[in-house]
């Protein structure tokens, strides 16, 4: 869907928490005036946002004092979204991640939201360096292992071997990684 030209803003209260929360078409969420269970005053203001490593983000909501966390793009779409046509369906941004307008938002079932997401992005003319097929030499036995990437090395010893090292040692900063030496598998005299 198409962002209309200055769309008015549309608040909705969020399912679960009408009279305390209201949702707007715009991807912001407010707390309505009330009083607190203690009996005090409370403003209404627009709710912060924090965002999670995903870009995805994330509100949290407070309900007789208890907390929930909650996606800003699940609470739009469950307000401003026609219902999914089944429970498998999840909400998708048809563009950045960051934009929970209810304009950016619609239902796709998770096999539709895994064949959407695009490759990781790098700069051009440079490898993505988690794809580089390394290998480790002990050098003490001078036994081998082959990886085709660097994660897949990392997955080798989780929380000894580290795929941002590997790349340090491969740029000649560092010599060794986890005690064993490290190099691309399509050097000279390796196998590709």
């Amino acid at each position: 869907m198409m962002p209309p030209k200055n769309p008015p803003e549309v608040w909705r209260p969020v399912a679960g928490f009408e009279g305390i929360y209201e949702v707007s078409n715009h991807g912001r969420v407010r707390s309505l005036p009330r009083l607190d269970c203690a009996g005090r005053h409370l403003r209404g203001k627009v709710l912060d946002y924090s965002p999670t490593r995903s870009g995805a983000v994330r509100v949290h909501l407070h309900l007789h004092g208890v907390r929930y966390p909650r996606y800003l793009a699940d609470l739009v779409a469950d307000a401003f979204l026609p219902p999914p046509p089944d429970r498998g369906y999840r909400v998708a941004h048809m563009g950045a991640i960051d934009n929970d307008a209810a304009w950016n938002l619609c239902w796709l079932t998770p096999g539709e939201i895994r064949a959407r997401k695009a490759p990781p992005t790098q700069a051009p003319g440079k490898t993505c360096y988690r794809a580089v097929p390394v290998v480790a030499t002990d050098p003490d036995t001078g036994h081998e292992w082959r990886f085709d990437s660097m994660a897949d090395a990392e997955r080798w010893k989780p929380g000894r071997v580290r795929q941002a090292m590997i790349s340090y040692v491969l740029a000649g900063k560092i010599n060794t990684h986890a005690g064993l030496l490290w190099r691309r598998a399509d050097e000279e005299g390796n196998p590709k």
